[in-house]
């Protein structure tokens, strides 16, 4: 499983508890936040509760010690098998800044950034300790390299099989919160979600997430994003599953393959929440992940914001 793009955010979560509801555009200038997600295998009994960001941001931002020196290339390898363990015990600090065109998001253990630009049509990647970076076309990706141990460019953009997917939801009220001096709204949610692909092989998988939604909008870019790679692993295709909800729950007004049935309170479609957690199961041969996020440091941002630029002294590669 990648690192980055995890918490899907870049994944929105624009979410509903009707097949009537709509998400309206996105006007005005765009949102930065922090995030923090954290990982737990199998189911953890009752659902978590909103704790203090500013300490888990901290402690999920500490840079971890990747340099292994071992024969045969095997020392990247480890490395990394070291950095995925620290970022399931700390969680996956990033920070993201969203515009109407233009994305940004960083990873901030590992000291990397990827950029979106919906008009050039480019992902440009910094290394943000060796202060370089590449740029890559949206539309035409580089091929993957396998020399020197480099890693994987983005890969090409997804091919929509035609896979259905019916939803049916069921929530209550969980009442209001302050979450980061954000006034918020939590609602918690039971999804039976069953795929069914063009050749008629159904699967059906269990959701339940608790979320608490604020009255800022969901930021969202005005463009697809690049596909996002995932290797195989313990949990892989449960965050496979993940993004397929939020895609479903997001696209069912507009497409019709994306179905949601529901009962309960609606949700307030198209907010940002503060705080979520999600477990799943039926996923990954009978497996559970539970999938926590929390946000905080919200505040505006607009497409002509320097973040959106390789810093001065970068040099590309």
């Amino acid at each position: 499983m990648t690192l980055a793009r995890i918490s899907l955010a870049g994944a929105a979560f624009a979410l509903a508890a009707t097949a009537s509801w709509t998400v309206a555009p996105a006007a005005g200038p765009g949102l930065a936040y922090d995030s923090v997600t954290r990982f737990q295998p199998g189911s953890q009994g009752s659902a978590p509760q909103p704790g203090n960001f500013q300490a888990d941001f901290q402690t999920a931002s500490t840079p971890q010690n990747s340099t292994v020196h071992a024969p045969f290339g095997l020392g990247k390898m480890i490395a990394a098998a070291q950095n995925a363990g620290a970022m399931f015990k700390n969680g996956l600090a990033e920070r993201h800044y969203v515009g109407t065109t233009k994305q940004r998001t960083d990873n901030v253990a590992l000291g990397t950034a990827d950029i979106t630009d919906c008009v050039a049509r480019t992902l440009t990647h910094l290394d943000l300790s060796a202060k370089t970076y590449s740029v890559t076309s949206l539309d035409h990706p580089a091929t993957p390299s396998t020399s020197n141990g480099g890693g994987a460019a983005p890969g090409p953009m997804p091919t929509d099989d035609g896979t259905k997917v019916a939803i049916a939801l069921t929530t209550r009220s969980l009442g209001p919160m302050q979450i980061e001096n954000v006034a918020t709204n939590g609602y918690n949610m039971n999804m039976k979600v069953t795929t069914t692909k063009p050749t008629g092989e159904t699967a059906t998988f269990n959701s339940e997430m608790t979320a608490y939604y604020s009255a800022i909008a969901e930021p969202n870019v005005g463009c697809p994003q690049p596909r996002l790679a995932t290797q195989p692993g313990p949990g892989g295709g449960s965050m496979a599953n993940y993004a397929l909800i939020m895609r479903a729950l997001t696209a069912s007004k507009a497409n019709s393959r994306f179905t949601v049935s529901s009962s309960g309170p609606p949700l307030p479609a198209g907010k940002f929440a503060m705080w979520e957690t999600m477990t799943m199961t039926g996923a990954d041969r009978g497996g559970a992940i539970q999938i926590e996020t929390e946000r905080g440091d919200v505040h505006s941002i607009g497409d002509s914001d320097p973040i959106f630029s390789v810093p001065a002294g970068f040099t590309k590669v």
